[in-house]
């Protein structure tokens, strides 16, 4: 009975350390690329006062963000050769009705901390 305990003891440990040694060597990748931390804060072109519930994305991801009750926003992207494609949209028909027409720019990515401040029109109808 002794040397049941110890040999199942002994044989949970080297199975602990196989799979350690293996995790070390091929688990998941790690993120090797630079992030770029992008923020700004959204205001009417014609009362100056930040907008609440603008959408903004990079267009070519499923990656966004909302702008609060400050109209500021703020997430994380990854590092690109090129300028970053970013779209303004006003989607919720509770905070502006639609109010603010779709705005589009490319954001010259030129450190790892991109600021913006952004002001949109109102449509017209």
């Amino acid at each position: 009975m002794k040397r049941k305990w110890k040999r199942a003891l002994f044989g949970s440990l080297i199975f602990s350390s196989a799979a350690f040694v293996f995790q070390a060597c091929y688990g998941a990748p790690g993120d090797f690329g630079y992030d770029v931390f992008i923020e700004g804060h959204v205001i009417s072109k014609s009362s100056k006062k930040p907008i609440r519930g603008i959408k903004v994305s990079i267009t070519d991801e499923d990656q966004y963000a909302f702008t609060d009750v400050d109209g500021r926003f703020s997430f994380y992207t990854y590092e690109r050769k090129i300028n970053i494609p970013m779209i303004f949209q006003d989607v919720d028909s509770v905070e502006n009705s639609g109010l603010f027409e779709t705005q589009q720019l490319d954001v010259e990515l030129d450190s790892n901390k991109i600021s913006l401040n952004i002001e949109m029109g109102e449509e017209n109808r």
